[in-house]
């Protein structure tokens, strides 16, 4: 005989209990899975709009928009058991083509000073070689292995590459472009008023930017080995901070309007070398600095001293 009993009551009711719980992890799942959508896209669309913004800008040549300052701000740092407040300024940059692109940006009231920024040039150059030496000897590069042969040469072109984006692998004569990539530039407004008085073609907006450079001989860098440049320190014999023309960031100067007396970096007060006209980097070329600098006769240069 069949069975024709039906669903009890529970029965019912726990199916019904399932169906339903089961439903609404559909349901939930399809609302979520929706707001991601739509958040990633709404995020996109920030985003490409942003980057938009920021690219038209560039292309225009033109200035963001920046609001005066909106608030003043004091911001509370703990380091340990002892609070840092650093005071600065709220301000906001808006696009000019996209009125609801906008960027906030603290701004500390404390800044270095310009002579300190116009100091730090040779230790910045001095720290980047130390880690450039680090580099080489984790890639197994010895003391005699020579700079601009083998695997040594390829493994300056990687460091260039990470630092500059370029594939060189002549740092000496991309020295300014690979300390632009490091360091910003280093402007010092004090020391070109007095190029100024000196030199009345000097144009301070041109002639402005202060970079490390070398001039080494064919015939010695060919012959340059770690131990030379690093470990002996080669790289102080031969660098000249320089304030030549900036027609772009990174450029090796043509023309000299001022050189740091290297033998003063190490005390209170920085000396610069002021030519009564401006000069060639040809002077350089082929000495090391201690040999040009026993050269230069105190009649055609102006010392000028700047207190740390």
């Amino acid at each position: 005989m069949k069975n024709t009993k039906g669903m009890t009551l529970i029965e019912v009711i726990i199916s019904l209990l399932i169906i339903s719980t089961a439903s609404l992890i559909i349901v939930v799942g399809f609302v979520t899975a929706l707001n991601l959508f739509t958040d990633s896209n709404h995020y996109k669309d920030v985003t490409n709009k942003q980057q938009k913004a920021l690219v038209d800008e560039e292309n225009k040549d033109t200035d963001i928009d920046v609001d005066d300052t909106l608030a003043n701000y004091s911001i509370t740092i703990t380091e340990g058991s002892t609070p840092i407040v650093v005071n600065g300024t709220y301000k906001k940059a808006t696009s000019k083509t996209y009125k609801d692109v906008n960027l906030s940006n603290f701004i500390p009231s404390i800044q270095i000073s310009e002579t300190v920024k116009g100091r730090n040039i040779y230790k910045n150059y001095c720290k980047m070689m130390q880690e450039f030496s680090n580099y080489l000897k984790e890639q197994g590069v010895t003391s005699n292995d020579k700079l601009f042969e083998g695997k040594t040469k390829e493994y300056i072109k990687e460091w260039m590459m990470q630092k500059t984006g370029a594939n060189k692998s002549d740092f000496i004569t991309n020295l300014p472009k690979l300390y632009a990539s490091i360091y910003p530039d280093i402007e010092l407004d004090s020391l070109l008023e007095v190029i100024g008085t000196y030199n009345k073609d000097f144009d301070k907006e041109k002639y402005k930017y202060i970079t490390p450079c070398m001039y080494i001989s064919d015939s010695t860098r060919e012959n340059l080995t770690y131990k030379d440049f690093f470990e002996d320190e080669g790289y102080k014999k031969y660098v000249f901070i320089l304030v030549g023309d900036k027609a772009k960031k990174g450029d090796r100067p043509t023309d000299i309007w001022a050189l740091l007396d290297n033998t003063t970096v190490e005390d209170d007060q920085d000396t610069w070398l002021i030519p009564k006209s401006e000069i060639s980097t040809k002077i350089f070329e082929n000495k090391t600095y201690s040999e040009f600098y026993k050269i230069i006769s105190g009649n055609e240069w102006i010392y000028y001293t700047t207190s740390k």
